[in-house]
């Protein structure tokens, strides 16, 4: 998921979770996010 406009990041996080919870109820499948960090380094 990419946030290419002026969402903030909780619109983001809570398409995430939709998307998530959505997938599990219609699949039976929980998705783990991925998070892949933009901008820094560890």
């Amino acid at each position: 998921m990419t946030n290419r406009g002026h969402a903030s990041a909780a619109d983001v996080v809570a398409l995430a979770r939709t998307v998530r919870d959505g997938v599990r109820d219609v699949f039976g499948i929980t998705l783990t996010p991925e998070p892949v960090l933009v901008g820094c380094v560890l």
